[in-house]
């Protein structure tokens, strides 16, 4: 109550924040600089090598792999996608955790499956979505508006994502990406297994998500949004000051 204007990362965010009883909130997505993806084919190629990957058909997951981010309905996916295609990897860009560990130890049907990637960085990180098939956003949890649809659509790389939170304000379902409800895990596994398999429709996608981020979603997208709200808020300071 002692601010002037609250920005809000995204519509559904907004929305909570409002229906606890809090003043109003204006939008401004996060953006990204689509440039940083524009990496080399020799690093995405090393990349490929140090995580055995070749041949294979690679869904990539970023972040802490934990319940609330979807890790059981991914595992669940994973297993009906090896159905009809047997040469799929799950990439697992996340620290190596104790959980992470025994996450692997309890499900050594997908032994083969899960390559660990740790923490990734820069040009490391640009060319591990740029190598993935598809990304996996499987969160179970209220996500604000994660980063990581925006990252994927950046480079190419099709993202499949939650319905919960504000992931579908970033990714349009069939144009960009795919929304789906996580708990329906062959919805789930359907979607990324079509990413991986119909190379048309992944193009498609790719080239619709890289042009998204440009037209709506890029730093300087949100650095004009962010300045709008902070003239909203000296305009009402000047207000009161003239009152």
């Amino acid at each position: 109550y002692y601010t002037d204007e609250r920005i809000a990362v995204s519509a559904a965010l907004k929305q909570a924040l409002e229906a606890n009883r809090l003043p109003p909130f204006e939008v401004v997505h996060n953006g990204i600089d689509p440039a940083t993806f524009n990496v080399s084919d020799v690093g995405i190629e090393i990349l490929r090598r140090r995580f055995r990957l070749n041949g294979r058909r690679v869904i990539l997951f970023g972040g802490r792999l934990s319940h609330q981010k979807g890790d059981q309905q991914l595992l669940a996916a994973l297993r009906r996608i090896k159905r009809s295609v047997p040469d799929v990897a799950l990439l697992v860009l996340s620290p190596a955790t104790d959980y992470v560990h025994r996450m692997i130890a309890e499900n050594p049907d997908l032994a083969n499956e899960i390559v660990l990637g740790g923490w990734l960085h820069g040009a490391e990180l640009a060319s591990a979505y740029r190598l993935a098939d598809a990304v996996a956003v499987p969160s179970v949890c209220f996500d604000s508006f994660p980063t990581i649809n925006l990252e994927a659509m950046a480079a190419g790389t099709p993202p499949v994502t939650t319905c919960f939170g504000g992931a579908p304000e970033a990714v349009i379902d069939g144009e960009t990406g795919f929304v789906v409800n996580p708990y329906n895990t062959e919805a789930l596994a359907d979607r990324l297994t079509r990413l991986l398999t119909d190379e048309p429709l992944r193009r498609r996608l790719s080239e619709a998500g890289k042009n998204h981020i440009r037209q709506c979603f890029t730093l300087t997208h949100q650095v004009e949004a962010t300045l709008a709200v902070y003239e909203r808020a000296l305009a009402k300071q000047h207000s009161r000051k003239e009152y």
